[in-house]
């Protein structure tokens, strides 16, 4: 289980490098930080708010105690880090973006 209680937060690293690993995270719904764990419907992790350490605590609880929970989270997260983050997947959306911006004299 990865723990990223951040009250503030650029783009998270910690959670993507977690979810590669395959494991479930526990997050706070700091900007940056929820938006690593996906939004495809299916969660990666559990969100709770920033600052609130009794849903962070009964987050925690609920995996560690859930076996079940806590090995589907990790299946979720690493399939959420290589669709959405693998060096395919972002190299290629960041050629694109060179591209529109006018990159290499063409876009």
């Amino acid at each position: 289980i990865a723990v990223l209680p951040s009250r503030h937060e650029g783009f998270a690293v910690a959670p993507v490098e977690a979810m590669a690993c395959g494991l479930p995270v526990v997050a706070s719904d700091a900007p940056g930080v929820a938006d690593a764990l996906g939004s495809s419907g299916e969660p990666a992790g559990i969100i709770v708010p920033v600052g609130d350490a009794i849903a962070l605590a009964a987050a925690l609880e609920q995996l560690v105690c859930d076996r079940s929970m806590r090995a589907t989270l990790g299946v979720r997260a690493r399939h959420e880090a290589e669709q959405r983050f693998s060096l395919e997947t972002v190299g290629a959306a960041l050629l694109q973006f060179m591209i529109r911006r006018g990159a290499f004299g063409i876009g």
